[in-house]
């Protein structure tokens, strides 16, 4: 929470954004005070630290940065000092390949991946979970808030887009039914009359005219076979 940009500021309101008791002893020389004001040296007044914030923020715009803890050093992630990742308007996190869009960090527990301070996601985007794979797999998860504090703290979300987990992958369609033999049922003569022609039991012609009034290559013409 940034120190007012306008109005009065106090010792106690700079106290307060530096993580300290509103009540404890503060100079405006203390390094502290000097790093949050921006003024490493020289002279310094309550006015350097108007609209002054402790918070780191940084704004995550692409879905290779899968893991919160990537965003900052080791010594920013470790620390006590406040931690906002923003994802923008306009902007979709997701994946085709992870159970998940966004982690905390990479591991579960221990110190190493334990982030200090607070951590909060603010999201103005879409935070897309994988859809599942085909025949009925499971969908991703769009959060997995996998490491906690130092002190125990929880991973802050504050929504103000979309979140939304991965569909499910539709089921395997049926196998189709077996093809037709192919073979003829129905015959009818064209022309109504005329010299038989024969190949096999599904395949006859007739043919009007003389029997020597054309050939049909592999067909026969048995002997007295003219139809009337």
């Amino acid at each position: 929470m940034a120190l007012p940009s306008s109005g009065d500021i106090t010792l106690a309101m700079v106290n307060v954004e530096l993580g300290r008791s509103a009540s404890a002893a503060l100079s405006l020389n203390d390094p502290e005070v000097r790093q949050l004001a921006g003024r490493p040296s020289g002279q310094i007044s309550l006015s350097d630290l108007r609209g002054k914030s402790r918070e780191i923020v940084v704004n995550l715009t692409s879905s290779s940065d899968d893991r919160l803890d990537k965003l900052f050093t080791a010594g920013v992630w470790a620390s006590d000092v406040p931690k906002r990742v923003i994802i923008p308007s306009g902007v979709e996190i997701g994946s085709t390949s992870r159970n998940y869009a966004i982690a905390t960090g990479l591991t579960s527990g221990g110190q190493a991946g334990s982030f200090g301070g607070q951590l909060t996601l603010e999201n103005h985007g879409v935070i897309s979970g994988r859809g599942g794979a085909a025949n009925s797999g499971a969908g991703g998860d769009a959060i997995y808030s996998n490491v906690p504090g130092r002190n125990g703290q929880k991973l802050r979300i504050e929504n103000y887009g979309t979140i939304r987990s991965g569909g499910g992958g539709g089921g395997v369609g049926g196998k189709g039914g077996t093809g037709g033999g192919g073979r003829v049922t129905t015959l009818v003569k064209e022309p109504t009359s005329g010299y038989k022609y024969q190949r096999n039991v599904d395949h006859v012609a007739y043919v009007k005219g003389t029997p020597n009034c054309g050939s049909f290559s592999g067909w026969t013409r048995p002997t007295r076979t003219k139809s009337s």
